[in-house]
C-alpha cells in the first residue's frame, strides 16, 4: 500500500495514544461553484475519515479551490477543479502529496494542480502550491484548448529511483487522439529533478499504433509492476480505438531513466488469447485498475469494458516474468455464471474499477463499479460488484463474489448507509486507503448523484465502516450545492 499519510502521523510507533493515522483521503466535487471545482482533504482514522469539529472547535477536514490563498490559478466556471485526484510522495519526505486535475482550465486546454504534504496536525499545504501546463518548465507542448490535460492521473516509480512519478492524461489532444505526459519526481518536487517529463501518443516512435482522431488515449491510467520486477510499468487505456471498441498500451518502466516506449505493448480484444471481440462501443479500457489479484509477486491488470453487450464488463490479464499475458485470462459481466445481479442495458459494469486488500488474504480483491445499475427497480441508483481475493487465483462463482449497492443490509459488521434512489451513481467512483494503521485498506465509494438534505446531486461518498460523508451542515467544510458531485473523484493510491 502506497503512503497516503499527508501529515506524517502515521510514522508514530503502534500502540499509543492517539490512534497512528496511516492514510488520509482527497474527494474531488468537480461541480462545485457553477463547475469550477473544489477538493476536499480528510484524516484517516481508526474509525474512518474524521469529520466534524476537533476539540479546539475547528473542522478536521480541508476545503480547497483555486480560489483559496496560496492556489495557482482562478476558479472559474467549468474548470472542473477535482475531476482527477490522485495521492503519492513526489519529493520522497515520507509524507503523501496529491494532485488534482483541472481539466477545463483554460477552455478545456487543462491543468495539473500539485499540494504537498507536511509532518504536523495540518493536511496538504497551499503555500507553494504548483500548477504544471502543457508547453511550460519542460512540459512538452504547445498547449491547445480542448486538451483535457489532467482528466486522467495515475502514480507509480517509472524510474525505479525511490520517489513516486505523475502521470498526465490529456485524451482531447490532437483532435481527441490524446497523449500522456510523464513528470518525475524529486527530492525537490515534481518536474524539477534531472529526469525531463517526456510526452508519450500513438504517434511517438516506439508506441504501436496509430494516432487518429477519437482514439482518446490516456483517457484512462495506471501503474503496476507486471514483471515482478521491482519496476513499475505504465498501463494506458485507449477506449476509443477502432470505433470505441477500445484498447491498452501498456508501456514498461526504466531503471533509471525516461519511459521512452521501447518495448509497449498494445492490447485488445482482438489480441490472441483474449476471451471476447472487439466490438464497436464496447470501449475497452475505459477503466483500469492493477494489483495482486494473484500472490505470484506480480501483478496483474483489470480493464473496464462498460459498453460490452450494452451492460459492461471487466477483464483480467495476469503478470508474468515477461510482463502481461492473455494466457488464462478472464472476463467477467453480470451474465457470467455464478455471478450477482442481472446484465442490464446501461449498467456500466466496469466504468470505474480499484484493486487492493480489503479481504486480509494472500490475493487482493477487485472492486467494481456498476453505478447505472438498477436496484430494487430504481433506476440508475448504482451497485458495486466485489470479487474476493482467492489464494488460488480470482474467481467470480459462489462465495468469491458480492453485490452491494444503498439497499445492501451490511458489509461485513457494518450498516450499509443511505437508500438506493434514482440518480445516486453509486460507485461511480472508487478508491482503496489504509486509514487506521498496518494491513488491510478501506474501501471508499463515492456516489455523486446523491440527493443530501433535499439538495439534487450534491454527493456523498460512503466508506468501508459503514460511514457516509457530504458536505451537510457542519461535519465538512464547504457549501452543499446542487450538483456538486461530491465524491465524483477519489484519491486512488498508486504505488510510491
Amino acid at each position: 500500500m502506497p503512503n497516503q499519510d499527508m501529515n506524517g502521523d502515521g510514522s508514530q510507533p503502534p500502540n499509543i495514544w492517539p490512534e497512528p493515522d496511516y492514510g488520509d483521503a482527497v474527494v474531488g466535487a468537480p461541480g462545485e461553484n457553477h463547475a469550477a471545482g473544489a477538493i476536499h482533504v480528510f484524516h484517516g482514522s481508526y474509525m474512518g475519515l474524521a469529520v466534524g469539529p476537533n476539540d479546539e472547535g475547528d473542522n478536521e477536514d480541508q476545503w480547497i479551490r483555486q480560489d483559496t490563498p496560496g492556489v495557482a490559478g482562478g476558479s472559474e466556471p467549468n474548470d472542473r477543479f477535482g475531476a482527477a485526484v490522485v495521492t503519492g510522495d513526489f519529493n520522497g519526505d515520507h509524507c503523501a502529496d496529491a494532485a488534482v486535475g483541472v481539466p477545463g482550465e483554460d477552455g478545456n486546454a487543462g491543468a495539473v494542480n500539485v499540494f504537498y504534504g507536511f509532518n504536523g496536525d495540518g493536511l496538504l499545504g497551499t503555500t507553494g502550491n504548483k500548477m504544471l501546463l502543457e508547453g511550460t518548465a519542460s512540459i512538452p507542448g504547445p498547449r491547445h484548448t480542448g486538451e483535457r490535460f489532467g482528466s486522467g492521473l495515475a502514480i507509480g516509480d517509472l524510474n525505479d529511483d525511490g520517489i513516486t512519478d505523475l502521470a498526465i492524461g490529456a485524451p482531447g489532444e490532437g483532435g481527441a487522439a490524446g497523449a500522456v505526459f510523464v513528470v518525475y519526481g524529486n527530492a525537490a518536487g515534481l518536474n524539477a529533478g534531472p529526469t525531463h517529463a517526456v510526452r508519450l501518443a500513438q504517434s511517438s516512435p516506439l508506441i504501436p499504433g496509430a494516432s487518429e482522431a477519437s482514439d482518446r488515449f490516456g483517457a484512462s491510467l495506471t501503474v503496476g509492476d507486471f514483471a515482478g520486477d521491482g519496476i513499475d510499468d505504465l498501463a494506458i487505456g485507449v477506449p476509443g480505438e477502432d470505433s470505441n471498441s477500445g484498447s491498452v498500451a501498456v508501456v514498461p518502466g526504466g531503471r533509471g531513466a525516461a519511459l521512452t516506449g521501447a518495448g509497449s505493448k498494445v492490447w485488445s480484444q482482438n489480441s490472441a488469447g483474449i476471451i471476447g471481440a472487439a466490438e464497436p462501443n464496447d470501449r475497452f479500457g475505459t477503466a483500469l485498475g492493477a494489483g495482486a489479484v494473484t500472490p505470484d509477486g506480480r501483478e496483474d491488470l483489470v480493464v473496464g469494458v462498460p459498453g460490452e453487450n450494452g451492460s459492461g464488463a471487466i477483464a483480467i490479464l495476469f503478470g508474468s516474468a515477461t510482463g502481461l499475458t492473455s494466457a488464462r485470462d478472464e472476463f467477467w459481466s453480470q451474465n457470467t455464471a455464478g455471478v450477482t445481479g442481472t446484465a442490464e442495458a446501461g449498467d456500466q459494469f466496469g466504468v470505474t474499477v480499484v484493486v487492493g486488500d480489503i479481504g486480509r488474504t494472500a490475493a487482493e480483491e477487485v472492486v467494481v463499479g456498476v453505478p447505472r445499475d438498477r436496484v430494487s427497480g430504481v433506476p440508475a441508483a448504482g451497485a458495486i460488484q466485489i470479487f474476493w481475493g482467492q489464494t488460488t487465483g480470482p474467481s467470480a462463482a459462489g462465495d468469491a463474489e458480492e453485490l452491494l449497492s444503498q439497499d445492501t443490509s451490511s458489509f461485513g459488521e457494518w450498516k450499509m448507509p443511505g437508500v438506493a434512489e434514482t440518480g445516486d451513481k453509486f460507485g461511480a467512483s472508487l478508491a482503496m486507503v489504509n486509514m487506521g494503521g498496518p494491513g488491510a485498506a478501506e474501501l471508499l465509494i463515492g456516489a455523486p448523484g446523491e440527493t443530501v438534505a433535499g439538495v439534487p446531486h450534491a454527493g456523498v461518498i460512503q466508506t468501508g465502516f459503514g460511514q457516509a460523508v457530504s458536505t451537510r451542515g457542519f461535519d465538512v467544510e464547504g457549501p452543499l450545492e446542487p450538483d456538486g458531485a461530491f465524491g465524483a473523484a477519489l484519491g486512488n493510491p498508486g504505488r510510491p
